[in-house]
């Protein structure tokens, strides 16, 4: 409470109230809620070391305090990845109609950090309101396109969790990331594509369609040996695969068995 704020005096109490939560010691809810009003004051200091001591308290102590609402608003004008993510710990499925605005610019963002922390809140939302989390559909398949490959994971995975059960919304969704032009940019999205391309694969009427073939196909030659191995894994698992098809698999999974290298 002392101002001007002291950013190391700051900071290393809040490192010793870490330090007794991870030790296992319980802290009563006045004790914390009195704690989470005082740190919204430390919000008008910038230091960075300070805002993620801030984060991480705050995730820390949402389980035993009764008013983390107090909070709710300053990480709400925070909108840093941590912040975002500190939320997600705080907000329960009744308040994210409160929320909605923030976590759409956040899913948005061009700062990666933000938009991932964002999709992984979402992710976390989810198992409370699934309704909510589905009306950001249209911003999370925005994050889909994102330069970065993680954010791109993380989309993905939530786009499936929403759409999973609808079978043709699944095929839409894998089908339009195989012909997107580059298709995902990091091997993590990748391999999740080709495990829901397989999926589709098993469940698909019209088996003449050789698009999910193709890919697993050219997945083989990808410079990522975890996305070479989940393509032939996954070619090695197709019903009603052909020799030919076979083929660039064998090759992959030979080649390793030939090589010096343990982990082949």
């Amino acid at each position: 409470n002392e101002m001007p704020i002291n950013p190391r005096a700051c900071g290393l109490i809040l490192q010793k109230i870490l330090f007794l939560l991870y030790q296992g010691e319980s802290i009563g809810s006045t004790e914390a809620t009195e704690t989470f009003f005082a740190m919204t004051k430390l919000f008008q200091n910038q230091n960075p070391t300070l805002r993620k001591l801030m984060y991480v308290t705050i995730k820390e102590m949402a389980k035993v305090s009764q008013d983390v609402i107090i909070v709710t608003s300053s990480l709400m004008k925070d909108k840093s990845a941590g912040a975002i993510r500190a939320l997600a710990r705080i907000t329960d499925s009744t308040m994210l109609q409160s929320v909605d605005r923030t976590v759409k610019e956040a899913l948005t963002s061009n700062t990666t950090a933000i938009q991932s922390a964002a999709l992984v809140s979402a992710a976390y939302w989810m198992r409370e309101n699934f309704t909510a989390v589905a009306r950001w559909v249209n911003e999370i398949q925005q994050a889909l396109n994102s330069k970065s490959p993680m954010a791109q994971y993380h989309a993905l995975g939530l786009l499936y969790a929403i759409k999973q059960k609808d079978r043709l919304a699944v095929s839409k969704l894998v089908l339009g990331q195989i012909k997107a032009s580059g298709g995902p940019r990091g091997p993590h999205a990748t391999c999740l594509l080709i495990r829901l391309a397989s999926k589709v694969a098993a469940e698909d009427t019209n088996p003449s369609d050789r698009t999910i073939v193709d890919f697993l196909e050219s997945c083989t030659r990808n410079k990522s040996e975890f996305v070479m191995y989940e393509a032939a894994r996954a070619i090695v698992n197709l019903s009603n695969v052909t020799a030919r098809e076979l083929a660039p698999a064998i090759n992959v999974l030979q080649g390793w068995l030939n090589s010096p290298r343990p982990t082949h």
